[in-house]
């Protein structure tokens, strides 16, 4: 990902006080913004959900699971769908991102734009997300929603120029191309010396 697009705020540059966490993601059960709903509730955190909810399957888990739980003043938002500026400002200002995942997904791009922020993120452990938040030191690993509400109230004690510097050393874009083209150059020679064919993969720089 490129940092030259992405916003940060380190402290004391976020907003004074009690900050927001932020969920960001496709509304539907898998991603669980009902139990990020009580996590925030009962930890006493302000959280703002900015979801996609265009889709039938969208539409109905929001009308039937998540707008029953929204109760005006009681500190939960609904943002409706981000455009990526707006999602960059609300991760740029957040305590943290909450990503209560309930499914094996493969990486979370968010959780590395949370990061890229300087802003913390606290997830279940499920799918990479084990692979991608350093617990203690980048977020808070649970491993059950009842550790949601503690790591809520902690994920201020965190640093948001750690956060940054992990997704700086790990998810910049040069440095991933260079490791996908690593990758792809040992899938070669392998390939190569199995079928004893001279294969070359022709690099774009």
């Amino acid at each position: 990902m490129s940092f030259q697009q992405t916003e940060f705020a380190e402290e004391p540059a976020r907003p004074v006080g009690p900050h927001h966490c932020t969920v960001l993601q496709h509304l539907h059960e898998a991603a669980d913004d009902h139990e990020a709903i009580k996590a925030a509730r009962a930890a006493g955190v302000r959280l703002l959900i900015a979801a996609k909810c265009r889709e039938r399957d969208e539409i109905r888990y929001f009308d039937e699971v998540v707008e029953p739980l929204l109760v005006e003043g009681d500190g939960v938002e609904w943002l409706g769908e981000a455009d990526r500026e707006r999602k960059l400002a609300l991760l740029a200002a957040a305590r943290c991102l909450l990503f209560p995942i309930q499914w094996e997904e493969p990486f979370g791009l968010v959780m590395a734009e949370a990061l890229a922020c300087g802003t913390p993120v606290v997830a279940l452990r499920r799918g990479s997300v084990p692979e991608v938040v350093t617990h203690g030191e980048t977020g808070w690993v649970c491993d059950i929603h009842d550790e949601l509400v503690d790591a809520l109230r902690r994920a201020g004690s965190l640093s948001p120029a750690r956060c940054r510097a992990d997704a700086e050393r790990r998810f910049d874009v040069s440095l991933m191309a260079r490791r996908y083209e690593s990758v792809y150059r040992s899938v070669v020679a392998r390939a190569a010396t199995r079928d004893g064919r001279g294969l070359e993969l022709v690099s774009g720089r």
